[in-house]
């Protein structure tokens, strides 16, 4: 005999059934369906994770990194990528193809895909992912981590800021919004005083919509999202819990001119919602230092930090307070 549950929410019968559980469930008449909808639709309030905070540590968050270009595996699309990035393709490819002399950064590139397959064409790409994992494992691969790390150091030392800075679905995966903040300063860091930031994550707009459609009842039912207060959602995905956060077009452009004095917002329409931003602002000698210090020596399972971030750190403040300075 299986377990039996009363549900008024989708949330209950999402679990249910990818536990296998049976459903009690009751049917209403034809003319009583539009009642019964506007009765279950309605606003009754937020989600609450904050318990499920200690399961969700921010090394979590590899689990769902995009893989990128991909190859389709049917003969008819033979030689095709799949899974391009919006980010890449429509902001920051173009850009890149109008000045090949930029000086880019993936900045928590996940699998580096793009920059993989830039740089044997000859762009000066460089990417970092703190989560990187060993191709076909489930470890990360720390040492990739701090060669990474390496790399930048040693790249600002020789030509200073970077001319383009990538954040390409980042901060949908920020656990909290100490580490939404710490992101956008360190790629308002990055950032060279005349240069340009391309940025992409999830559009709530877009999840709303779905929702909204016959997909919400159908198998695709996973997709459902249960909000908190500030819209994030919590998934359970091979077998480890993560946050998903989602933003309007008005509260992107709101964050994001907190960092940069230009920000344009577009895909209002689209899953990703896109922004180009220029002008980075001064932000305060603590901030960077704080930001840059998490940033670059994120946390890892059992208390872990590789500590090889120092150099790069203190390279970088002074050259953000060069810049800042020659722009005041």
């Amino acid at each position: 005999m299986g377990s039996y549950g009363l549900f008024r929410c989708a949330s209950y019968a999402v679990v249910a059934a990818k536990n296998h559980f049976d459903v009690l469930a009751w049917t209403c008449t034809s003319l009583d369906a539009a009642q019964l909808v506007a009765d279950l639709t309605g606003e009754y309030g937020v989600y609450d994770w904050s318990g499920l905070e200690d399961q969700a540590p921010v090394y979590n968050q590899h689990i769902v990194q995009p893989k990128r270009l991909r190859q389709y595996t049917s003969l008819r699309k033979a030689g095709k990528l799949a899974y391009k990035s919006e980010v890449w393709e429509k902001l920051a490819l173009p850009r890149l193809r109008e000045r090949p002399d930029m000086r880019v950064v993936d900045f928590g590139a996940g699998h580096g895909d793009y920059a993989k397959k830039l740089r044997p064409e000859g762009y000066s790409i460089d990417d970092y992912e703190p989560y990187r994992t060993t191709p076909g494992k489930y470890a990360v691969d720390i040492r990739g981590v701090v060669s990474m790390v390496r790399t930048i150091e040693k790249r600002l030392a020789a030509h200073g800021l970077y001319d383009m800075v990538v954040l390409d679905s980042v901060i949908n995966a920020t656990t909290s919004l100490d580490y939404q903040h710490w992101v956008l300063t360190a790629v308002n860091a990055l950032c060279a005083g005349d240069g340009t930031v391309c940025i992409g994550t999830r559009n709530l707009l877009a999840e709303q919509a779905f929702e909204r459609s016959q997909h919400s009842t159908s198998r695709e039912s996973t997709r459902l999202s249960f909000l908190d207060h500030e819209n994030v959602d919590m998934r359970f995905m091979q077998g480890k819990w993560m946050r998903i956060r989602f933003h309007t077009p008005e509260s992107l452009a709101e964050l994001l001119g907190a960092y940069f004095g230009e920000v344009t917002v577009a895909g209002r329409s689209n899953a990703t919602l896109r922004a180009v931003c220029k002008n980075p602002l001064p932000l305060s000698d603590l901030d960077y230092e704080k930001a840059l210090d998490e940033e670059f020596n994120m946390p890892y399972p059992n208390d872990f930090r590789h500590g090889r971030h120092k150099q790069l750190v203190e390279n970088l403040v002074k050259l953000v307070k060069e810049r800042n300075i020659a722009r005041a």
